[in-house]
């Protein structure tokens, strides 16, 4: 989708270069500053910040982010970042800067791919990693609340619906709200001014507003020389001819996509994407079963009917 939203709708301008400077909240940019072996000590910072070292990283190693479909009605995805951490977690960072209909159905999808690849044949289900999916967002998930982040985890309730405690670590969705995330920065420093204002953010709204914000976000402190990295290598991206004309070739083709979308949407266009949101919501479902759901879970994540999921049953 095309990005027209206010974060990266803001000029970022380098006084010193008067260099206009990529947005970091393009996935094309975010992967190319946090994807790559040589930032992958900054990868390893932004995590640890969002993590809130739970589970604090010290060891990384980059994954394919592609993940083709195995049967041919089935459905293909590429994450934006796919990382191994600590030897047994799988962390997908995904950088969503247009408007994402479907939030949790998207992300359970996602979820259920990289579960069902996590382990090989044979092996037993005990020793399944921890998959911890993060989905860094332009739009508002959550208009009823104010936090700029939430965790959505499997929780153990009772007959009556009340919380009793979590029923697994081993599933993990964070969700990043950035305009929420920026309107708290924002609020920050109208109280001090810039150089306090720096020393009053923690590591991770740091990093948030570098990504929204990235040319206030270059202090030069020990602790902050991760996103002084990750800035100098924005920098350079922008510097770069060939690296500014793939960019613009990228928007110009989302652009284009989105304009015949929206002249084409007809009945024929709807029906379409009904049909395309029923097949989604079966592989959702595939993939859920196969993780040991029951069918009154499926049915409530997918909204497909009892006899849909019973003959999904039969055929896998």
């Amino acid at each position: 989708m095309v990005q027209n939203n206010n974060i990266n709708n803001n000029i970022n301008t380098d006084k010193t270069t008067s260099l206009s400077l990529l947005p970091p909240t393009s996935d094309y940019v975010f992967y190319n500053l946090f994807g790559v072996e040589e930032n992958s000590d900054c990868l390893i910072s932004l995590l640890n910040a969002i993590l809130k070292n739970n589970p604090h990283v010290y060891s990384l190693k980059l994954r394919p982010t592609e993940h083709k479909k195995t049967i041919e009605d089935g459905k293909s995805i590429r994450a934006d970042i796919l990382a191994d951490i600590n030897n047994n977690t799988i962390v997908n960072i995904e950088m969503q800067c247009s408007n994402m209909s479907n939030s949790i159905d998207r992300m359970l999808f996602y979820q259920a791919i990289h579960r069902s690849r996590s382990i090989d044949a044979g092996t037993k289900y005990t020793s399944m990693p921890q998959i911890i999916s993060i989905w860094i967002l332009n739009s508002t998930m959550y208009d009823d609340l104010d936090h700029y982040t939430h965790e959505i985890k499997m929780c153990l309730h009772d007959g009556n619906g009340m919380y009793i405690r979590t029923a697994s670590e081993k599933e993990r969705i964070i969700v990043i709200e950035l305009d929420k995330m920026s309107k708290h920065i924002e609020s920050i420093k109208q109280q001090h001014n810039d150089n306090q204002a720096q020393t009053k953010l923690n590591m991770f709204e740091s990093w948030m507003n570098f990504l929204t914000n990235p040319l206030t976000a270059t202090d030069s402190s020990d602790e902050d020389n991760a996103i002084h990295k990750a800035f100098e290598k924005l920098k350079g991206m922008s510097s770069n001819p060939e690296i500014r004309a793939e960019y613009n070739q990228m928007m110009r083709e989302r652009s284009e996509l989105d304009m015949r979308y929206d002249e084409g949407r007809g009945d024929g266009l709807k029906e379409g994407i009904e049909i395309g949101a029923k097949q989604n919501s079966i592989e959702i479902a595939k993939n859920l079963l196969s993780m040991g759901l029951t069918v009154e879970q499926v049915i409530n994540v997918t909204k497909l009917e009892h006899k849909d999921i019973i003959e999904i049953q039969k055929n896998m």
